[in-house]
């Protein structure tokens, strides 16, 4: 089984980016980490009622025009599931904007070998991946000029 690399900033980043996402939908929509996630981040629930099960990845702007160019990375496996159960992928750029999809929605996915290439964690970080056009995320909340 592989080891989880999930720190207390990613925790906190999660729980940023989530409340993001709450501030988008509007009232009646709430969200938690508890509950049967089925090994995604949380579940976001709809006057009350579990709505769908969310993913949420932090990802380092310096990343943010690659993802614009040749598509988001995700692990295939991952991205399976996201299908599979129906769920919403968000993407947290730190400290910066926030982005959403509905996996099932999007059918031009390209498969490729790929991942953590650099500084390589473990025999996982190598695996196949999903590249995901930029276009079809949604802005959820763009960074506040200051």
């Amino acid at each position: 089984m592989r080891t989880r690399y999930e720190t207390s900033n990613d925790v906190r980043n999660e729980k940023i980016a989530l409340d993001i996402l709450l501030d988008y939908l509007g009232t009646g929509y709430s969200w938690d980490k508890g509950g049967k996630r089925k090994g995604l981040d949380a579940t976001l629930y709809k006057d009350s009622k579990p709505y769908c099960l969310i993913e949420v990845k932090t990802r380092n702007p310096k990343f943010f025009r690659l993802a614009q160019t040749d598509g988001y990375l995700i692990a295939k496996q991952k991205w399976n599931k996201l299908l599979a159960l129906d769920a919403r992928l968000v993407v947290y750029w730190l400290g910066n904007d926030v982005y959403a999809l509905r996996p099932s929605k999007i059918k031009e996915v390209i498969f490729k070998q790929g991942g953590r290439t650099k500084q390589t964690r473990d025999k996982w970080d190598v695996e196949q991946v999903a590249l995901i056009p930029w276009e079809h995320f949604k802005l959820i909340r763009k960074k506040e000029q200051g």
